[in-house]
C-alpha cells in the first residue's frame, strides 16, 4: 500500500509538471489575439489606440473559460480591477488556489473513495494550472504590447488590474 501510495504521489508530480508547461502553450494558442496592438515609443497613445489594447487582452482573458465569478466571462478578472468585475456579472471571481500535495488516502478508504480524490485533486490543480497559465501569457502580452512605450514600469512582471502599469495606462490616457 505504500509502494501504491509512493508510485501515486511520483504520478501527481510528475502530471502536475506536464500540465503547467502544455497549459502555457495551450492557453496561449487559444488566445484570439495573438499579439496585442501595440503601443508607440515615440508617440501618445490615443484614446483608440488604449480602447483596442484593451479590448484585445479582455477577449482573450475571456476566451478561456472559467466557472469562476459566474462564469459567462472567462478570466476577464485577470484583466479587470475586482468591482468592475463584480458589477459585470454580479458574482465575484476568487482566484483557484492550488491544492496542496498530491492526496494521501485514508488507510480503509475504497476503490471509489480513492478514485474520487483523485479525480477532486486532478480537476482542482487543472484549474490552477489554467489560470496561472492564462495570467502569465497576458502579463507577457502586455508588457510586449506597451514595453517601448513604458519600459520602467514593464520591469516588475507582476502584473494584475492595480499594477502601477495598468493604473498608467488607465490614468495617463
Amino acid at each position: 500500500l505504500i509502494f501504491r501510495l509512493l508510485n501515486l504521489a511520483s504520478y501527481f508530480q510528475l502530471f502536475n509538471n506536464i500540465i503547467t508547461f502544455t497549459m502555457a502553450e495551450s492557453v496561449e494558442q487559444q488566445f484570439p489575439h495573438q499579439e496585442l496592438t501595440s503601443l508607440s515609443a515615440t508617440s501618445t497613445p490615443t484614446n483608440l489606440t488604449l480602447k483596442q489594447l484593451r479590448k484585445e487582452i479582455n477577449a482573450n482573458a475571456m476566451s478561456i473559460t472559467s466557472t469562476r465569478g459566474g462564469g459567462q466571462y472567462g478570466h476577464l478578472a485577470l484583466t479587470t480591477p475586482a468591482a468592475d468585475f463584480l458589477l459585470l456579472s454580479g458574482t465575484a471571481f476568487t482566484p483557484p488556489v492550488h491544492p496542496g500535495p498530491s492526496p494521501i488516502h485514508e488507510p480503509n478508504a475504497t476503490q471509489h473513495r480513492i478514485t474520487e480524490v483523485n479525480r477532486q485533486y486532478a480537476a482542482n490543480l487543472k484549474e490552477f494550472n489554467v489560470y496561472i497559465a492564462v495570467d502569465a501569457n497576458l502579463k507577457k502580452q502586455l508588457i510586449k504590447a506597451v514595453h517601448q512605450r513604458t519600459p520602467r514600469l514593464c520591469q516588475n512582471h507582476n502584473l494584475n488590474p492595480s499594477h502601477p502599469l495598468n493604473q498608467h495606462l488607465r490614468n495617463s490616457y
